[in-house]
């Protein structure tokens, strides 16, 4: 009798505790804030990308230029400009390594790549 996990940082987090990774702080406010970075790639950052997808599907060519087009690429631009801010010199969001949050913001970074949706990266966040 096997569980099913459905949801990205469900997994994430789970997979850190069962293995005993670092990339999950195991307590304290070392922790609310590895939890809240991957709240804000999971809860912020990738419905926007999302939206981009939905209106890409329903409005196809018609998409381009679209005034709720426009705002959700501002939108997702404005977060990728705080990732680029909150990042430290090392280029991580907490301590001297990568925490969970920042695998799954390399892989909402890709999908700008992979379609080809514009975002302007800072260094650190190209370094991420």
């Amino acid at each position: 009798d096997t569980e099913v996990l459905t949801e990205g940082a469900a997994i994430l987090i789970h997979l850190a505790e069962a293995h005993g990774s670092a990339l999950m702080p195991p307590a304290g406010m070392p922790r609310a804030k590895a939890m809240q970075w991957l709240g804000f790639a999971n809860s912020s950052l990738h419905p926007l990308y999302s939206r981009v997808f939905w209106m890409r599907a329903l409005l196809k060519d018609e998409a381009n230029g679209h005034p709720l087009m426009e705002s959700t690429l501002k939108s997702i631009q404005a977060l990728w400009n705080h990732v680029e801010s909150s990042l430290n010199p090392q280029g991580y969001l907490l301590g001297e390594t990568y925490i969970l949050a920042e695998i799954l913001l390399t892989v909402i970074a890709n999908w700008s790549a992979s379609y080809a949706i514009p975002a302007d990266f800072g260094p650190k966040t190209k370094t991420m």
